[in-house]
């Protein structure tokens, strides 16, 4: 969105009143907005933040500082007539971490600069957004990535060539499977509402543009006429990521939607039912600070209302009748590799398979030269004892019975 040098006169060092924080990639993580903040570092330029703390992840009030602000209206200006929606999907666009190589995650619309580029896909609605996403952080799409990426740059020409699957090979349980666990990651903080909101009451996908352009980005690259010869194969590849290209419509018809319509309403209660399973998890923690509320409003947290308090679940009323979901360490680990599992059979992989790449050594033994997530497996030995993802995502898969 921002170029970090060339647009420097746009930015200020503090927030104001119309002023948007600038996003930096060091700034988040895998379906995590907080991941860590210049508050947190003295407001001193690094090009390393301390992470954010347990405490403040649990505080949905809490939001990041970064070192820049920019004016709402340049944002509103580098998103015209291309992305409506008060979030974004973003990546880091370096992919030199010693962890993860890719990093997607929702975030609310900010201004962001060059080391994050924003996904701006044709089909606008949460609930595939949040499939794009989770697809994404996924092992196995991150396994591809490594191979892919040779340098420390994540640049768009690799995103392209990455094997995203397209929107409309995702079935309605797909989608009821997926979708409500990307919400509880993603929607930890007030300043995720809106994505939560699409999800709960999603507006129609949005329409190409008169001239037949979807809502490009501005370095999308056309099928050259070479291209377009090439047959159907070489085309099909090309769609698999559905990223507007700046092309007409009827020479590339990208899927944007499923086969079938959504079911919002199995939708909703499956959100709900989300909701109170992340809630009983954390009765034992501290309750959240007071919410405003009108009068004669009671509080409850067993029936949440649009502002988090008391009008009791609504599975059919247009308001998301939800606070946000508590940041539960153990439980996110069991999400994330439930969806990690989930999309390896997406993929087409065996247990074996999988296995593989969780740690090459499980399969051929110590002795094996490669190595997959070797930065993984070791910070997790460090801290639990146990490669706790290799653990976590093997049982899934038997859980799910695959």
């Amino acid at each position: 969105m921002f170029d970090m040098s060339i647009d420097s006169k746009l930015f200020i060092n503090k927030a104001e009143k119309d002023y948007l924080p600038l996003y930096e990639a060091k700034m988040f993580y895998q379906f995590d907005h907080r991941y860590s903040s210049y508050d947190l570092n003295d407001k001193s330029r690094s090009h390393m933040l301390p992470e954010t703390s347990l405490d403040q992840y649990k505080n949905w009030n809490y939001t990041v500082t970064s070192f820049y602000y920019v004016s709402t209206s340049e944002v509103n200006n580098k998103l015209n007539n291309k992305w409506s929606k008060d979030w974004l999907i973003v990546f880091r666009g370096i992919a030199g971490n010693n962890r993860r190589s890719s990093i997607f995650t929702i975030l609310p619309k900010v201004g962001v600069g060059n080391s994050a580029p924003i996904l701006i896909p044709n089909n606008n609605q949460a609930n595939l957004a949040s499939c794009l996403v989770a697809n994404c952080c996924s092992l196995v799409f991150d396994y591809i990535t490594k191979q892919k990426a040779n340098t420390a740059n994540l640049n768009f020409f690799i995103i392209k060539q990455l094997p995203v699957i397209p929107p409309d090979r995702y079935t309605q349980t797909d989608i009821e499977y997926i979708a409500p666990r990307v919400l509880e990651l993603t929607y930890t903080a007030w300043d995720i509402k809106p994505f939560a909101e699409d999800m709960w009451n999603p507006s129609p996908p949005s329409p190409l543009s008169q001239d037949g352009r979807g809502g490009a980005r501005e370095d999308s690259e056309p099928l050259s006429p070479r291209e377009r010869g090439r047959g159907e194969g070489f085309l099909a590849d090309k769609q698999q990521l559905t990223f507007a290209l700046d092309i007409p419509q009827q020479q590339l018809e990208i899927p944007t939607t499923p086969t079938q319509p959504i079911n919002q309403t199995q939708l909703r209660k499956l959100i709900l039912q989300q909701w109170h399973a992340n809630h009983e998890a954390n009765q034992a923690l501290t309750p959240q600070p007071p919410l405003p509320r009108s009068e004669g409003e009671q509080d409850s947290t067993q029936n949440p209302s649009p502002s988090g308090r008391g009008a009791g679940v609504r599975e059919n009323s247009d308001d998301l009748p939800i606070p946000p979901f508590i940041w539960h360490e153990e439980r996110r680990a069991q999400i994330r590799a439930e969806l990690d599992a989930y999309y390896a059979k997406l993929y087409g992989l065996t247990r074996d398979e999988l296995r593989y790449i969780l740690d090459p050594a499980d399969i051929y033994g110590a002795d094996f030269p490669s190595e997959t997530f070797r930065v993984l497996k070791n910070n997790e030995m460090k801290k639990y004892g146990e490669y706790r993802t290799q653990r976590l995502v093997l049982a899934a898969w038997d859980k799910l019975g695959y």
